[in-house]
């Protein structure tokens, strides 16, 4: 998996909270409801700010925030410790590739990939069958891409996806895992 340009940090680290409010908004307009105590992946955690979000709003048993970036890693360690005063019980903040999640199957009721799935490159379909194979049946998969969504979109039912929800403008595509 491709690693984050200057550049690309420098987008990705400036995001806040307040920036994945829509995120919650979308699962919402696609009728999910996420349980408390849900176990959940935020795939390319970033500065943590999203995995924050989910901590904040859904209440979490388990939320493994990764990104293959240890640098990344460290900084919404630092960004989380800092909101919460320590990093919360239930929130683990660690590296991981999407390409090989060392998670077991059927494990995760909620996964999300806001940015990622380009990174992939042509392990794209690989990634996804990952995320398929860690969600449990009927999970929810919620991810936004922007340079490849055409080609993301067209790999999500060979990797076992159906879409339940896609809002064109931002591109957020919430989808359920096939039972």
């Amino acid at each position: 998996m491709a690693k984050m340009s200057w550049i690309e940090k420098a987008f990705v680290n400036r995001r806040k909270e307040s920036n994945f409010l829509w995120i919650i908004d979308s699962l919402e307009k696609a009728n999910v409801f996420i349980h408390p105590g849900s176990k959940m992946l935020d795939i390319g955690a970033g500065n943590g700010a999203l995995a924050a979000l989910l901590y904040d709003h859904y209440h979490p048993s388990v939320l493994l925030a990764i990104d293959v970036d240890p640098d990344q890693v460290k900084l919404a360690k630092k960004q989380i410790s800092s909101k919460y005063g320590k990093i919360p019980a239930g929130l683990s903040v660690e590296v991981a590739d999407a390409i090989h999640l060392p998670y077991p199957e059927e494990y995760f009721d909620l996964v999300t990939a806001h940015l990622v799935l380009h990174h992939l490159g042509n392990e794209m379909i690989i990634g996804l069958r990952e995320i398929h194979r860690v969600l449990k049946s009927g999970g929810i998969f919620l991810y936004v891409e922007g340079p490849y969504k055409i080609r993301a979109f067209e790999a999500l039912s060979e990797a076992g996806f159906t879409p339940i929800y896609r809002n064109g403008k931002r591109r957020e595509i919430v989808l359920s895992k096939k039972s």
